[in-house]
């Protein structure tokens, strides 16, 4: 929702993200997703979405593939990578 809802994504880009929506498996939230979302939101370190993100991330234990890496440094035991370097 939120990669596709950015305002200045083109319509190539649109079609892209689409596509690849649609080849991969998307995690349901769960309660515990749900309740660790909660406190990591309580704690004020972070917006609703990348509390959503962590939490999936966390209660999976996988490891967050993303560039914006110091948004969840904070999120202690949660495995984060940079796949871009």
């Amino acid at each position: 929702m939120e990669t596709l809802g950015y305002h200045k994504l083109s319509k190539d880009e649109q079609h892209y993200l689409q596509l690849f929506f649609e080849a991969i498996t998307v995690l349901p939230k769960t309660q515990p997703i749900i309740d660790t979302a909660i406190a990591l939101r309580q704690q004020g370190k972070m917006s609703l979405g990348d509390t959503l993100v962590a939490a999936t991330v966390f209660e999976h234990h996988q490891t967050l593939l993303t560039r914006n890496v110091k948004d969840f440094e904070k999120v202690e035991g949660l495995k984060v990578v940079n796949p871009m370097q």
